[in-house]
């Protein structure tokens, strides 16, 4: 409740303030910077996720946990005849089987692995990927890092064609088992294991008519999910395959390909608007590039609302309560629940025509756990009846229970708010070396030369927030880049590093003229330090009587440390008209400052002295400067990779 008076107040202040009043303070910037507005965005940047359970049927949170420990617990350990479909191959490997065609395959594998990482259970999602990569993926081209979609269940293949959701959600699983448990040799490298997945979905034939040969998985001149790569199963798309929020994040962690990726996330939110019907919002089976349904030459009914359809609802719904970034995701999920109830809630069918006409008299558990995930996008009243469908099903059992049984645990985790992001490059800095100097300022180990520093300040009104430096270190000499705050905290920093480290600082720059960046500035000078400055800043200081650095520069200025070397560069005006970047090739560090905003910040924060025409310009010079940045520093708010360059832009347009 705290923590939401201080949004409310920083609201409050935005909203009713003259920009006059916070020009000299970088109190509100740091604030919103650092955490954001969490109620504003998806929870990739406010870290908040939805329990439907307890916020529509008041459920406790031990309940819902209880629920979903026994629905993990009789579908992956229950009776092997009646409950199971994850089955051991002793000594390390398992396999999930679909108990009605008695076959194993990718879609239900990756489900496996992703409900393993989610839960937490690394022993069942290292079985299950050893079994994967051991009889379903492929070893050679053209194949090579496809996966067969379908096997039985001693491994021999049954068909070597690839369907191209498995590979999307092996990929995914594996990214954030990297980030949960770390990377570990060979196939337990999760990271580069996934790397490897999407280098070959993009790396074959681009297109093919062909039976023989092998084609991507995503067409890169649509920028869409291939139904199958080969022949003319290329030619078109399964709405189903369709997932956004993870390109989104692969955009942001894959090695390569980025910009292909965020366009792929792009593209398939516009596909998804055409796929679907105007008045029901049913998706097919199976879709052309743009939208229009299709029934393949082999038949099936495809073109109709069926099987894979189902789980469009879930793509769209999760979509967007990860990234927020298109309301027609409330409208398409109001449609949707909105059809389904109009057939009655407890009584529609599982298939029908994408105008609304049933197909079939069978109810299936599946379609119902996908419908209670399109309510947390809905803001339809019935949302809630939808949830309580899905709490009131018994866990899927008998003959069917494969596919009910994935998709009732995916949903059981969405709609609790337990299907979260975990980030593979390990930017939670919980997982970097953290050294606590006092109560009001930390280090966090970055890499082997580098820390960033982090100073807190108290106030009244906003409570306690981070300010963000970096301190570069070559044979026990430094260079000292921004400093906190207040000279007190600068004497805690320096003397520290000096007594506990025995560091020498032999230079300080600044960022900008702010008091977070140089309200220790004067007392670097006691110290006999030298300071370095853009031309600008030391203009500024000057004019409001502040410290003024010592040396300055125009356009870049290049500092040595022993071996290595420091570059300071001003490519423009943003956050103020005089920030600069510091960038240390040897460490592939780029400290940025305020002009770049943590991945959790939802706003620009304070912009009184920005220049906002000129602010998008430098960053994408910044960009253009520095495409190899591996870690991304924020004036405030956590680190980063380059991505965050990208996410600056995007709050730039809004």
């Amino acid at each position: 409740m705290i923590f939401r008076g201080i949004i409310f107040l920083i609201v409050l202040l935005n909203i009713f303030l003259p920009v006059s009043n916070v020009s000299s303070s970088n109190l509100i910037d740091s604030i919103q910077t650092a955490f954001g507005n969490s109620n504003q965005t998806g929870a990739c940047y406010s870290g908040s996720y939805s329990n439907l359970f307890t916020e529509l049927l008041g459920k406790s949170e031990s309940q819902v946990q209880e629920k979903i420990d026994h629905a993990f617990n009789q579908l992956f350990y229950g009776d092997n005849r009646t409950q199971r479909i994850y089955y051991p191959v002793e000594p390390d490997m398992a396999y999930i089987e679909d108990i009605g065609n008695r076959d194993v395959r990718t879609e239900g594998m990756s489900y496996g692995m992703m409900i393993a990482v989610q839960l937490n259970k690394k022993n069942e999602f290292d079985r299950l990927w050893k079994w994967a990569k051991t009889y379903l993926q492929h070893k050679s081209e053209p194949r090579e890092n496809y996966f067969a979609w379908h096997a039985k269940t001693n491994g021999e293949i049954i068909d070597s064609n690839s369907a191209s959701d498995g590979e999307e959600w092996y990929v995914m699983a594996l990214f954030f088992a990297s980030a949960r448990w770390g990377d570990g040799e060979g196939i337990y490298n999760y990271k580069a294991e996934a790397q490897k997945i999407l280098d070959a979905m993009l790396s074959k034939e681009e297109s093919s008519d062909r039976n023989d040969v092998i084609t991507n998985m995503f067409n890169k001149k649509e920028k869409q999910v291939v139904f199958v790569p080969v022949g003319n199963a290329d030619d078109f798309s399964d709405p189903s395959y369709h997932l956004p929020h993870f390109y989104e994040l692969w955009a942001r962690w894959a090695d390569k390909n980025n910009e292909f990726w965020r366009d792929a996330a792009d593209t398939s939110r516009q596909f998804l608007k055409k796929a679907v019907h105007s008045q029901t919002g049913l998706a097919p089976d199976y879709a052309r590039f743009d939208g229009s349904p299709i029934d393949p030459f082999w038949g099936g009914g495809h073109k109709d609302f069926r099987f894979d359809a189902w789980r469009v609802a879930m793509n769209v719904a999760v979509d967007y309560q990860w990234f927020a970034r298109d309301e027609w995701a409330i409208e398409q999920s109001n449609l949707l629940l909105n059809f389904f109830y109009s057939q009655g809630i407890k009584k529609y069918v599982n298939q029908y025509t994408l105008n609304g006409k049933p197909l079939s008299t069978d109810r299936s558990p599946g379609l119902i756990a996908m419908n209670a995930v399109a309510a947390l996008a809905s803001t339809n009243e019935n949302r809630k009846e939808f949830v309580e469908e899905l709490w009131n099903l018994p866990i899927p059992s008998g003959t069917w229970r494969y596919y009910d049984g994935m998709l009732y645990l995916l949903a059981m985790l969405q709609v609790s708010g337990n299907f979260r992001i975990y980030d593979p490059n390990g930017f939670s800095e919980s997982n970097y070396k953290r050294i606590e100097i006092s109560n009001d300022i930390e280090l966090i180990k970055i890499s082997e030369n580098a820390y960033q520093h982090i100073s807190y300040m108290e106030s009244p009104q906003f409570g306690r927030f981070p300010s963000n430096g970096l301190i570069f270190i070559n044979n026990q000499k430094a260079f000292l880049f921004d400093t906190p705050m207040t000279e007190s905290l600068t004497r805690d920093l320096v003397s520290w590093l000096q007594d506990s480290m025995r560091i020498q600082i032999l230079g300080f720059v600044p960022n900008h003229w702010h008091d977070d960046c140089m309200g220790g500035l004067d007392y670097l000078h006691s110290l006999g330090i030298e300071s370095y400055a853009n031309e600008l800043t030391r203009e500024i200081a000057r004019s409001k009587n502040l410290p003024v650095p010592k040396h300055g520069f125009t356009d870049s200025l290049i500092l040595k440390l022993g071996d290595r070397e420091i570059i300071c560069s001003y490519l423009g005006a943003a956050h103020t008209v005089d920030n600069i970047v510091v960038w240390i090739p040897s460490e592939q560090i780029l400290f940025a400052g305020c002009m770049v905003k943590a991945m959790k910040s939802t706003g620009l924060g304070n912009v009184a002295d920005a220049d906002i025409k000129a602010w998008p310009k430098t960053m994408k010079k910044v960009l253009d400067k520095y495409p190899n940045a591996k870690i991304v520093i924020p004036g405030h708010g956590q680190f980063g990779d380059i991505n965050l360059i990208q996410h600056t832009l995007e709050l730039l347009n809004k």
